[in-house]
C-alpha cells in the first residue's frame, strides 16, 4: 500500500498520559490543553468519564471538559474532542459535558478485560451496543480495542475473533476502531502482520493505532503501522501514560518524538513545532511524571 502524506495524531497526554498520576489541579490540566490547542492538535482526549474511586485523576471530567469546550470556541479551533467512557453512564455524563465523541473501551484479552471494566468481552459488548441504540443522532461512538496486539497475561490473541468484533462494532455504528498495543508488547513484524489480516475484511479509514512503548519500540511498531496505511494514531506529550491495570505498563509513544519523525519524513502532521515545544516544555516544568521522549530531552539541553 501506498504510505500517505498526512497523518492525524490524536493527543492523548489529558487523559492516558495523566491517568496515573497524582491529581493535577483543572486549572494546570486546562493550561497545558489550552498550550496543545495552539500548537495544532487537530484531536485531543481530553479527559474520561470514570469512577472517580477507579481513576481520581479525572474526578474532574465535567468542569474541565466544559472550560476546553468553550475556550476552543473562543479561539474558534477546528479541533475533535473526545473522552474515554466504560459504559452509558460514562457516555451520558460526556455528552452532558458537551463532548459529542467517546471511546469505549474493551480489549481483547479477557482477563485484561475483566480487571479494566470487571466484565467479560460479551458484557462490554453488549454495553456498547446499548449505547449506539440509546445515543443522540450527534453522538459519535468509536471503539478503544486494547491488548489486540498481545496480552500481558498470557492469555492468547484469537485474531479471528478481533476481526469479528471489529466487524459487529462497525455494522452497529461504530465510526472509527482504536487498535490498542496496550502492553507494548508488539514488534514491527508482527504488527503488519495483524494489521495485513485485519485489512482484509476493515477499511483502512475505519481504523487508528494506540501504541505503548513499554520495550522501546513504540517509533518502530508505528512506522509498520503507517507502513500498513494507518494514519490516525494517539501519542502523548511526554511519552506519559500507561494503563493501571497493567503490571509496569509504560507510557505512549511520546508526541514530540512520533511527530518529529513524521515531519522530517515529509509527512503532514499540522502541528507547528515551535509551539509543541513550548507545551513539551511547560508540561514537564509543571506536571511530575516518568518522562519518555527523546525530543523533550533535546529540547531541555538547548533551552
Amino acid at each position: 500500500m501506498e504510505a500517505v502524506n498526512k497523518v492525524i495524531i490524536r493527543e492523548t497526554a489529558p487523559r492516558d498520559g495523566w491517568q496515573n498520576l497524582e491529581f493535577i489541579e483543572t486549572d494546570m490540566k486546562f493550561q497545558i490543553i489550552e498550550k496543545i490547542v495552539d500548537m495544532g492538535a487537530p484531536e485531543i482526549e481530553v479527559t474520561s468519564f470514570v469512577n472517580p474511586k477507579a481513576v481520581p485523576q479525572t474526578r474532574d471530567a465535567s468542569e474541565l471538559a466544559r472550560r476546553v469546550i468553550g475556550m476552543v470556541s473562543e479561539k474558534d479551533k477546528h479541533v475533535k474532542l473526545t473522552a474515554l467512557v466504560p459504559n452509558k453512564k460514562g457516555a451520558e455524563n460526556a455528552y452532558a459535558s458537551g463532548i459529542k465523541t467517546v471511546d469505549f473501551v474493551m480489549s481483547a484479552s479477557e482477563e485484561h478485560n475483566k480487571r479494566n471494566v470487571r466484565r467479560t468481552i460479551d458484557e462490554s459488548f453488549a454495553a456498547l451496543e446499548d449505547i449506539i441504540d440509546n445515543s443522540p443522532e450527534d453522538f459519535e461512538v468509536r471503539l478503544a480495542f486494547a491488548c489486540v496486539f498481545g496480552s500481558p497475561f498470557g492469555d492468547k490473541i484469537d485474531i479471528d475473533n478481533v476481526i469479528k468484533i471489529i466487524e459487529k462494532s462497525l455494522h452497529m455504528g461504530v465510526k472509527i476502531i482504536g487498535l490498542a498495543d496496550s502492553a507494548g508488547l508488539s514488534t514491527p513484524d508482527h504488527t503488519s502482520a495483524v494489521l495485513r489480516r485485519i485489512k482484509e475484511y476493515v477499511d483502512i479509514d475505519k481504523l487508528s493505532a494506540h501504541i505503548h512503548d513499554t520495550r522501546g519500540l513504540g517509533i518502530a511498531n508505528t512506522y509498520a503501522a503507517y507502513q500498513e496505511g494507518i494514519y490516525k494514531f494517539d501519542a502523548a506529550l511526554g511519552g506519559l501514560g500507561g494503563c493501571p491495570f497493567i503490571p509496569g505498563a509504560a507510557g505512549n509513544i511520546s508526541s514530540e518524538d512520533v511527530i518529529t519523525m513524521f515531519e522530517r519524513m515529509g509527512v503532514k502532521t499540522g502541528i507547528d513545532m515551535g509551539e509543541m515545544k513550548e507545551a513539551s516544555l511547560f508540561l514537564s516544568e509543571n506536571i511530575k511524571g516518568k518522562y519518555n521522549s527523546k525530543i523533550l530531552d533535546i529540547n531541555k539541553i538547548n533551552s
